[in-house]
């Protein structure tokens, strides 16, 4: 009896960590429930994206086209949402209270915190291994829209810093003081 016992324990042990790969992250959820819903923009670039974009930089040998290389070869994915109430046509969401019942932001520590007038940018970053990032999400609101924005992958804080400034979107560009070989 005992031996059969081990048997269902060790076919379980085996089998728990394929279910969890299907598992979705809360972001996943998140974007999921609202991505293609009025009043939001969403925009999902997947790890396959990323080696596309690396391997097209590869063929240059500029140091610019170095640095995008290496700043694509640390991420897996990219989710954006952008909620502007003006646009929806149905029911108003307070898309700042969503985030923060949905998102487990206490698994975050806050990078930085940008406030001007009536906007706030922030910036969230969960642990990963050998002192990278695993995710970096950024939640802006500036009374007109709020986004949600979320980076995966292993990421050095060098990276995001380099990533900002490759990005012409708002909010971003406070990330890039993060540079630091300016």
């Amino acid at each position: 009896m005992k031996m059969n016992q081990f048997k269902t324990a060790l076919v379980i042990m085996l089998f728990v960590p394929l279910f969890s790969l299907g598992q979705s992250s809360p972001m996943d959820k998140l974007f999921d429930k609202y991505a293609g819903k009025d009043g939001f923009t969403s925009v999902n670039i997947s790890s396959e994206m990323f080696k596309l974009a690396a391997g097209m930089s590869a063929a240059g040998d500029s140091v610019k086209t170095k640095e995008l290389n290496e700043i694509v070869s640390q991420l897996t994915g990219m989710k954006i949402l952008v909620y502007t109430p003006g646009e929806a046509t149905g029911t108003k969401v307070d898309f700042l209270k969503e985030i923060e019942k949905n998102m487990p932001l206490k698994d975050y520590s806050e990078l930085m915190t940008v406030m001007e007038k009536e906007s706030k940018v922030r910036f969230l970053t969960k642990s990963g291994s050998n002192n990278k990032i695993s995710e970096m999400l950024m939640i802006a609101n500036d009374g007109k829209e709020t986004v949600l924005m979320s980076f995966t992958g292993l990421i050095d804080l060098e990276t995001i810093g380099k990533l900002s400034k490759s990005m012409n979107m708002k909010g971003m560009d406070s990330l890039e003081a993060l540079d630091k070989k300016k």
